[in-house]
């Protein structure tokens, strides 16, 4: 009925080398040995800590499509924006366009507006409560 067998006692943390209480958070040394160690790692091979990241990152830009690399002029036209044409020609699809092709129909813009109205459109719309029973009533009858 009662197996106390597979119950253990409380593990403890392990103890690092210099006989201090480590942690898992720190490969189970103490703070100071764990700081000593953070420092030198990085300084024996930075390049190989930072190259798979930017694998990663190349290999995730190609998925994508093509981006725009000076967001100071049209992506369409390549003509120059001044500050206020960057903010008003921004558009959702991630371009920047003047003022000739910031309309989505201007530019063949791939993001969908429409949609995009018709989901808030249902979001900000009011729900009405359904009401029970006859909800008009003609003057002089009453309500069943």
């Amino acid at each position: 009925m009662g197996d106390t067998s597979g119950r253990s006692e409380p593990a403890l943390p392990p103890r690092c080398p210099c006989g201090f209480w480590g942690s898992s958070k720190t490969l189970n040394l103490c703070s100071k040995c764990f700081a000593g160690s953070v420092l030198c790692a990085p300084a024996s091979s930075p390049e190989s800590a930072a190259s798979p990241e930017k694998r990663l990152r190349e290999g995730a830009g190609e998925d994508e499509g093509p981006r725009q690399k000076n967001r100071r002029r049209c992506f369409h036209c390549q003509s120059k924006l001044e500050l206020v044409q960057q903010e008003l020609g921004s558009c959702r699809c991630g371009f920047v366009f003047c003022m000739r092709h910031r309309l989505p129909e201007q530019h063949n813009c791939r993001f969908d507006h429409l949609g995009r109205g018709r989901r808030d459109a249902i979001l900000k719309m009011v729900k009405l409560e359904r009401k029970v029973g006859r909800s008009c009533q003609r003057i002089g009858e009453e309500c069943s």
